[in-house]
């Protein structure tokens, strides 16, 4: 039995600092979780005899980091590692507090609807499962999942997450291929090339969306019996809702009302088939409406009262879904001319001229034959942003950090945390000297870093690296800079570590910019100087479009 003592998101803390009863608060993670460690003395007097009367709080937000203090036994932590925290690179935050207390869950986000529409593609089953593993390896109890609940955006991963977590097999692949058997029986073979496309890439776009629409196809032809058939024909309902969502993203598609109206009448049409998340697709769409500006008043004004008609709770007499069902969900006829329709649409776009997607071994080999990797560089960020790193060793490598650190207010300190991608190789460092030299020796492949700052911590890195390649996805975040000898931002090669990989179809590029600092050379050393103006932004930056040779 748990009782929680969280405090509510945006309650607010105490300010300062304070000695309560002998205990030092110096932080807000002090000030909650001393409050459980009061919870759960009182549970020891009121349950001398029941140890598993817990006290249960999240270790999130601004009440992330581990407090200065022992917790009392009967406090049960659950850590949110992945979203919400900016204390340390998650499996490294993972491992933080597992050498703090004596029990600890997990709370994480898996695709749910907010950030991924249900969509395919974005985590992967692999990211999901490795996650996972990394939890159990450090002592989790168990992961509590927001997620949505679609038959084909998250029930498949799901279910062989809960097969790991009930029976302890780390070779969830092969339970991942004997369920899509078990499922698809002799559609097996199309179907796993499709969920590949699903579950095991992080983009989805047009021409995967083809390529599903042709294993759907191959499927039909294995004759399946009718229980398969059921199912083939609910995959082809989630890919007329795919192609209605992805174009609802497409601005020269229509206006919003164009574009939204026909994914909210899908939603509301597969509601009983739980294929998507419909009642929370349908209160997203209604809440784009809220704040939408139209182009004069009377549009702005309708789009309130679409919000209004649309959203799932409304007691507007006049709700869409209140209509009869001919108007406000589609008909079987018409969902499969509009499937019809679609196939039609997406193969005039050829797979000839698709985008390969490529790991990022091919890519750095396929840069390798025109480029070297920088061996040195120089980055300076703060407490303001997040310094995000990704690296690429071609054999196990080191890097090797000449630091600085600053902070006018306080003693300064920094947080350098990262992980290979099998999350078997931790790195977690805080650093507080006012200048060192630190060392990370780094695995063959990927390995992410990290860096946090303590409030009005500056940092400044001398970066040496043999054998790396570092490169961003997406690009760096925030105001974090590259500088030049005189110290100065720059994109210029000798002081920027990163190559743009550009597919060979790829005809422009847009970048976001620090204004009047970009700087893009050719393979053969030659600067482009024709980048086009295309808007400005606050803080200094600037939208650019690049003209790029086939």
């Amino acid at each position: 039995d748990m009782v929680s003592i969280d405090p509510a998101d945006g309650g607010g803390y105490a300010t300062g600092k304070a000695v309560i009863n002998g205990t030092t608060i110096n932080t807000v993670s002090d000030q909650v979780f001393y409050s459980a460690n009061v919870a759960a003395e009182k549970l020891d007097k009121l349950f001398p005899k029941n140890s598993n009367i817990d006290v249960n709080l999240y270790a999130y937000s601004g009440h992330a980091d581990i407090p200065n203090f022992k917790l009392n036994p009967r406090v049960f932590v659950q850590i949110v590692p992945y979203q919400f925290q900016n204390i340390a690179f998650g499996p490294a935050f993972i491992e933080r507090w597992a050498e703090k207390v004596k029990r600890f869950g997990i709370r994480d986000y898996f695709k749910y609807p907010d950030s991924y529409y249900d969509l395919p593609g974005g985590y992967t089953i692999n990211q999901l499962m490795t996650r996972a593993m990394h939890a159990e390896r450090a002592g989790s109890e168990g992961t509590t999942y927001e997620s949505s609940y679609s038959k084909f955006a998250t029930a498949i991963p799901l279910w062989v997450l809960i097969r790991f977590m009930a029976d302890g097999k780390t070779d969830w692949q092969n339970e991942y291929q004997q369920l899509i058997r078990d499922l698809f029986g002799t559609a097996a073979a199309p179907i796993g090339k499709m969920f590949h496309l699903f579950y095991e890439s992080s983009n989805f776009v047009g021409n995967d969306l083809q390529e599903a629409q042709h294993y759907l196809e191959e499927a039909r032809k294995t004759n399946p019996g009718s229980t398969i058939t059921k199912r083939l024909d609910e995959l082809q309902l989630y890919l007329t809702y795919v192609k209605l969502e992805l174009d609802s993203k497409n601005t020269q598609t229509g206006d919003m009302e164009q574009r939204l109206l026909p994914v909210y009448k899908m939603a509301w049409t597969l509601y009983e088939s739980k294929i998507i998340d419909s009642y929370r697709m349908m209160q997203l769409i209604s809440y784009s409406f809220l704040n939408a500006k139209g182009f004069d008043a009377a549009t702005t004004k309708k789009y309130k009262d679409l919000h209004q008609k649309l959203f799932p709770e409304t007691k507007n007499t006049d709700a869409y879904w209140k209509q009869n069902a001919s108007v406000a969900m589609y008909s079987a006829k018409e969902l499969s001319n509009m499937y019809q329709q679609q196939t039609k649409e997406t193969k005039n776009n050829s797979l000839t001229n698709a985008t390969s997607s490529l790991a990022t071994a091919e890519i750095i080999q396929k840069a390798g034959m025109n480029f070297k990797p920088v061996e040195q560089f120089r980055v300076r960020g703060g407490s303001t942003v997040r310094g995000y790193f990704i690296f690429y060793a071609e054999k196990k490598s080191d890097i090797e950090i000449n630091y600085t650190l600053s902070n006018p207010k306080t003693a300064p300190s920094i947080s350098i945390s990262g992980t290979d991608e099998s999350y078997q190789n931790i790195i977690d460092q805080v650093l507080t000297d006012k200048s060192g030299k630190y060392k990370i020796t780094i695995p063959q492949g990927i390995t992410y870093l990290f860096v946090n700052a303590r409030p009005n911590t500056v940092y400044q890195f001398d970066i040496e690296v043999k054998n790396i390649w570092t490169y961003f996805n997406p690009a760096p975040r925030g105001k974090m800079s590259f500088n030049n000898n005189e110290g100065q931002p720059t994109y210029e090669p000798p002081f920027y570590p990163s190559y743009f990989y550009v597919p060979k179809e790829t005809t422009e590029i847009r970048l976001k910019v620090q204004k009047n600092r970009l700087a893009v050379y050719t393979p053969s050393g030659k600067k482009i100087t024709t980048s086009e103006l295309l808007g400005t932004m606050h803080g200094g930056w600037e939208i650019r479009n690049i003209k790029v040779a086939p």
